[in-house]
């Protein structure tokens, strides 16, 4: 039912949207009016994230969530929050993807934060998604559409287990990518807030280059935001050549330990989302990850067990035991390592160890 109602929704903006301008300025501190088409995308924005959000498929955790909004109000001035309401929500998948609603509402997947290192790649993402909402790149895409008698297509653009929820409309590129100069203005738009709030312009390509070596470890099929116009490798060269044209004097701040301290739970739960969708090499990067944050808990330790188990139930048992036995180092009543040794030990006929660690 929702898929339809967003499906009726573009099929209006399309015919109401009219051949109107695409030369649109950017939502700045001061008078801003919508347009009839504009006030449109903002009502079905509200409508789309309060959906979201009451699916069951938020990130539960008020510290990260508080966190992340921080970061983005340091990136635009107080004024300008009064025109676009930023709101950044955090979706539990496992898929690198990020996007930004009309309206201000953005939504980052814990696994694109989990392939972060620190804050100022945390800022990159916030700052080119965000210029895609200042600067109004989907009333400009809609309108483009519109002008060309474009037809939108009814399909699902992340693959991801919400997809159906935003149908197509003028939401299609806010998911699956803006034309090349509207993803090139807001990578260097993004740049320069990043600049300007002090973080190290050195760290954002670093963002795109991990999810690079993700994407190739998964084939070329994994949906994400940098992932269509341009290319990624374009867009590392973009950063590159952006970051080279700075002058010196710009910013260092990378803010690791705080972003660490405040992300470390959701690198452990996203283990956990890869782990479900069968992305054992990936779910054991993580894992690693997560230890070398985290050295003295166990439940880092059991993760790894837990994969290794999935991943090859016969020549996984070596590295699962391992893993489960660092665990209870760590704890020796950690539930989870002893539940492991236990089904290890059953399936191997040793019933006494397995009762041991079971009961």
């Amino acid at each position: 039912m929702i898929f339809r109602y967003l499906t009726h929704c573009a099929l209006i903006l399309l015919l109401t949207a009219g051949c109107a301008t695409t030369d649109l300025a950017p939502i700045s501190p001061g008078e801003f009016q919508k347009e009839a088409d504009e006030k449109e995308l903002w009502r079905q924005s509200e409508e789309i994230a309060a959906t979201i959000r009451s699916s069951g498929m938020v990130y539960d955790d008020d510290v990260l969530s508080s966190y992340i909004n921080s970061v983005a109000m340091g990136l635009f001035p107080p004024a300008t929050f009064d025109q676009v309401p930023f709101r950044i929500t955090v979706i539990k998948d496992h898929r690198l993807n990020a996007f930004a609603l009309p309206n201000g509402d953005l939504f980052l997947h814990t696994g694109i934060v989990a392939h972060m290192e620190n804050e100022a790649q945390l800022a990159t993402l916030l700052g080119h998604e965000m210029t895609h909402s200042t600067h109004r790149h989907s009333l400009r895409s809609l309108r483009n559409l519109k002008n060309q008698s474009a037809f939108f297509s009814v399909t699902t653009l992340t693959g991801g287990n919400y997809g159906g929820l935003l149908g197509n409309l003028g939401f299609l590129a806010s998911v699956s990518g803006y034309s090349q100069d509207l993803e090139r203005q807001a990578d260097k738009v993004g740049l320069e807030l990043v600049v300007n709030a002090g973080y190290d312009p050195a760290e954002a390509h670093k963002l795109f280059v991990h999810l690079k070596e993700d994407i190739l470890r998964e084939g070329g099929k994994e949906p994400f935001f940098f992932g269509s116009h341009p290319g990624l490798q374009d867009r590392i060269d973009n950063y590159r050549s952006f970051i080279e044209a700075l002058q010196p004097g710009y910013g260092s701040k990378k803010n690791t330990n705080v972003f660490v301290d405040r992300t470390t739970r959701l690198l452990f739960d996203n283990v956990g989302l890869d782990l479900k969708a069968g992305r054992f090499d990936v779910a054991l990067i993580g894992a690693d990850k997560y230890l070398k944050q985290n050295p003295d808990r166990p439940d880092g330790y059991s993760r790894i067990g837990d994969i290794w188990q999935q991943k090859d139930p016969l020549k996984g048992r070596g590295p699962a035991l391992e893993a489960y036995e660092k665990s209870l180092e760590k704890d020796p009543d950690w539930s989870r390592a002893h539940r492991g040794i236990g089904i290890i030990a059953f399936k191997q006929g040793d019933d006494g160890k397995a009762l041991y660690h079971l009961e």
